[in-house]
């Protein structure tokens, strides 16, 4: 594809007598639609099973990724519509990276007791290394024009190694019209390393060494209560306990920032299905919210020191609508699952750039806000002269937004469209060929929790086709055919100006073209 996009992946499998396993080479290499943003990736993912016995599975599970990323970083609104294929100066001089190295063995237990009993255990070990140069060397020339050069206050790169264990279970019974799930996840994490200064992306001196470890223990019970043949009560609640210990150390000064804190809570659910029909059904659902901070947050909570986050909390309801309308080969085919809900959310932990140091953030609790919106996905098959027409929308209607804040009132959350849709009509012959057009749309964003600085919405309109047999398939697409410039993503600012570089382009025309095929 476009950009020096090349992707290669082989999967093998296979059963032999009561072993089956499987293997997967994934291999990825991009020079990317900016300066300074190639990708190399390297993975493999493996999984045996062994058949004990009838009804008792053992499987194993493993994975190595390797990822190396450069970051082409942030522009100003002025940079991006003069050449969004640059990079900002400053992540080309620090050469900031995303290089993450992921292992992962895990082994799971599955025994079918009878027709009404299941239980299943589980064990898994996960090692991540980070290597992450991200803030360049911020001089300042404390004396002016006098004698003395400019000096280093700040740069980041940040070298941690991160170790998880973790364990579940889970045990599901059926007793009349009950059908209950109970089930326990424990979780053990260590991250060592360290943040270091940052020359042109190699370790320039030891600044901060890191020490966090977290630990969690989650337990759930739910139970699916079939009251008639229409009519199925959905309750159920999860008991949450962790802990949160950050160890971070000036090397300059021997001095310890040691966040450290537990959380704890109790969510209960309560939720409705009512069948409308064959293969349709709505839904309603009531239940609590509840996430702790991370160590990353804690790290980086706006007072320093050793003060701790508050874990964020709320209540969300739900309601929604699923199902098809079935048919035949030569009938009018639809499918659609739209869903409305509204979370009102305590202490959310938000995070804006420290003016201080661009480049990192700080992290804090806002008292209230709210998420609430619409999300649809409908999608039809229709016969036309022997051929068949297949419409697909996918729509996100968004209403976050701050309530009552003492600093900002009912200002719209930044980052966050109004609206998103994505969609596509594709035609489809008997014979395996396809094609049709393919749309983007998504709605103005602000980019600071001000609103002061606002991004207008963008369409992007493409074209996918393609031809498949029974053991192969052809296939091509052009995405954003009219070359649009617009900002895929960005940071946010509490009042941002069109000079912060706090935004990221979105990708140019770009063509790609592939074949699979199954031997």
């Amino acid at each position: 594809g476009s950009d020096g996009q090349r992707d290669a992946r082989l999967t093998l499998g296979g059963v032999g007598g009561d072993l089956d396993g499987l293997l997967t080479l994934d291999a990825r290499d991009r020079d990317g639609y900016r300066e300074h943003s190639r990708q190399r990736r390297r993975s493999l993912y493996a999984n045996g099973g062994w058949q004990l016995a009838p009804g008792l599975e053992l499987r194993a599970f493993a994975s190595h990724v390797d990822n190396k990323e450069q970051l082409a970083g942030a522009l100003t609104r002025a940079q991006v519509e003069d050449d969004p294929s640059q990079a900002n100066p400053s992540a080309i001089t620090g050469n900031f990276q995303l290089n993450v190295r992921t292992d992962r063995l895990a082994a799971k237990a599955d025994w079918r007791i009878d027709d009404d009993r299941q239980l299943v255990v589980g064990a898994s070990f996960e090692e991540q290394d980070l290597f992450h140069p991200i803030v360049d060397k911020i001089m300042v020339d404390f004396d002016g024009p006098g004698p003395m050069p400019p000096v280093e206050v700040f740069s980041l790169l940040k070298n941690t190694r991160q170790r998880t264990t973790a364990g579940m279970a889970r045990y599901n019974v059926r007793i009349g019209d009950h059908d209950v799930l109970a089930g326990i996840n424990l979780a053990d994490t260590r991250e060592e390393g360290g943040l270091y200064r940052n020359d042109g992306g190699r370790r320039n001196g030891l600044r901060t060494r890191v020490d966090n470890r977290s630990r969690a223990t989650e337990v759930f019970l739910v139970d699916r209560w079939a009251l008639d043949a229409d009519w199925t009560l959905v309750y159920g609640a999860q008991g949450v306990l962790t802990s949160r210990d950050v160890r971070n150390t000036d090397v300059a000064s021997g001095t310890l920032r040691n966040p450290k804190a537990d959380y704890s809570a109790f969510n209960p659910r309560l939720g409705a299905i009512r069948r409308l029909g064959e293969g349709r059904e709505a839904y309603a659902s009531v239940g609590r919210l509840f996430e702790a901070p991370t160590t990353f947050e804690l790290e980086d909570d706006v007072r320093g020191g050793s003060a701790t986050l508050d874990p964020m909390h709320g209540n969300v309801v739900e309601a929604g609508l699923r199902g098809d309308s079935g048919g035949g080969a030569d009938a009018v085919r639809w499918n659609w699952d739209v869903s409305a809900y509204y979370a009102a959310i305590r202490d959310e932990i938000l995070s804006v750039d420290d003016p201080q140091a661009p480049g990192t953030s700080l992290s804090t609790n806002v008292d209230r806000t709210v998420h609430a919106g619409l999300e649809a996905l409908v999608s039809a098959s229709i016969p036309v002269g022997g051929v068949r027409i297949e419409p697909l929308l996918s729509a996100s209607l968004n209403h976050f937004v701050f309530d009552d804040d003492a600093a900002y009132g009912d200002n719209r959350l930044p980052a966050a469209p109004r609206h998103a849709w994505r969609g596509e009509v594709m035609l489809r012959t008997a014979g395996g060929f396809f094609a049709g057009p393919t749309f983007d749309v998504v709605g103005a964003r602000y980019a600071d929790f001000s609103n002061t600085y606002r991004l207008d919405g963008y369409h992007l309109f493409g074209l996918r086709a393609g031809i498949e047999g029974d053991r192969w398939r052809l296939f091509a697409e052009v995405r954003n055919l009219a070359d649009t410039t617009y900002v895929g993503a960005l940071s946010v600012r509490d009042r941002a100006s069109a000079s912060d570089a706090i935004l990221q382009p979105g990708a140019p025309r770009t063509f790609q073209l592939g074949l699979r095929w199954r031997f």
